[in-house]
């Protein structure tokens, strides 16, 4: 395995197109292959170009990991063939997504936030998470930091947000309370609330089955959820 950080690139052709930028799930432990090379595949058959972001390879703990991963997109934009960049998180990576998008919103072209974590509260955050990220416990100034759904900027790039209802790993209250300050703050979002589905259901298809599930079966249990990529290919459509 790598054990440096870094962005591995996928661009679908050498012509100038959008790139989804996706920083899979893995409670800031690890990032997940359920959320990455599958997920490549349906934006190049949509015209994308792709990269994945292993940002967990090296260990990095707050403050550090956010300059960092501003720093590895930076460097992104100054290829060629890229026109602009959506960040695609998941889980954990949708804390970073959304952390990424809060601190350079003009950087980035939208972003998409798949059952993410966004608050350090303690009632409804992922102990996990926070634990990874911070290498323990953090005092009361830096859960407020790492409390995303409080620094909202108007000048943030739409969002698509989805989640499910009974999701027991990442409450659904953090993407409400985040959508709530989108709304405040009057930044576009799609959002997308699914009454069932478990934590981490990435695509929600036959591609994406959790270790020892039958493919076939995983794919008709959530059928109603992976409906999720079409929305959001939809969405991006219209953004142009």
């Amino acid at each position: 395995m790598n054990k440096t950080n870094r962005i591995v690139l996928y661009p679908l052709d050498f012509h100038k197109r959008d790139l989804i930028l996706i920083l899979p799930g893995g409670a800031y432990e690890r990032t997940s292959p359920r959320e990455s090379m599958p997920v490549v595949d349906v934006f190049h058959a949509a015209g994308y170009h792709a990269a994945i972001y292993e940002y967990r390879n090296e260990i990095i703990l707050y403050p550090e990991i956010i300059d960092r991963a501003l720093a590895e997109a930076y460097a992104l934009r100054k290829t060629r063939y890229i026109a602009k960049i959506i960040l695609l998180g998941f889980s954990a990576g949708g804390h970073l997504a959304l952390w990424m998008l809060e601190k350079k919103p003009r950087r980035f072209k939208a972003g998409i936030l798949a059952y993410p974590v966004v608050s350090a509260d303690p009632e409804i955050r992922h102990e996990g998470s926070i634990h990874n990220l911070l290498g323990g416990e953090g005092d009361k100034e830096t859960l407020r930091i790492l409390s995303l759904e409080k620094h909202v900027r108007p000048t943030m790039p739409p969002i698509f947000l989805w989640s499910t209802f009974d999701d027991t790993a990442v409450p659904v209250e953090n993407s409400l309370r985040l959508l709530a300050a989108f709304r405040r703050w009057k930044v576009s979002c799609e959002a997308h609330f699914f009454p069932s589905g478990r934590h981490g259901l990435s695509l929600a298809d036959e591609t994406t089955p959790f270790e020892g599930e039958d493919p076939v079966a995983f794919a008709e249990q959530n059928r109603s959820v992976a409906v999720w990529k079409d929305l959001c290919l939809a969405w991006l459509k219209k953004l142009g």
